[in-house]
């Protein structure tokens, strides 16, 4: 499996997990957990929904996804055999940040930890791109 492959499966595991818990997850929880960019979280939501159309509808109002009657956490139980809570609470811990709501006086440390995730982001995936 590619890097590439690996950062999407994460993510969709991570949009289930927050569907799961709270009904709905945008592109803030995303960057949050994964310090990636918008355009590259808006992309990520792209192929989440084509593989799983049924899944998730985007709300205008809220500026998020949301599940549907339909949706089943497919990713988290099929690929990662977890649930949602456990998922998400590991996702939390390595990101360093409060995926869901991060106060004004954490943007700081915030930029610093996502910095050095980048970082890490960068040198996982040159090491699956090494390992393909």
């Amino acid at each position: 499996m590619k890097a590439a492959q690996l950062i999407h499966l994460r993510a969709f595991a991570l949009i289930e997990s927050c569907l799961v818990i709270t009904g709905r997850v945008g592109v803030p929880e995303l960057q949050r957990a994964f310090c990636n960019s918008r355009s590259s979280c808006s992309n990520i939501f792209t192929e989440y929904r084509k593989g799983y159309p049924w899944a998730v509808t985007y709300n205008d109002q809220e500026k998020a996804y949301i599940a549907t009657d339909k949706f089943k956490p497919i990713i988290l139980e099929q690929v990662f055999n977890t649930t949602a809570q456990e998922y998400f609470d590991a996702i939390q811990l390595i990101s360093l940040n409060d995926i869901l709501a991060p106060t004004r006086n954490e943007k700081s440390k915030i930029t610093t930890r996502q910095t050095a995730l980048k970082k890490l982001n960068a040198q996982l995936t040159q090491l699956g791109a090494n390992n393909d």
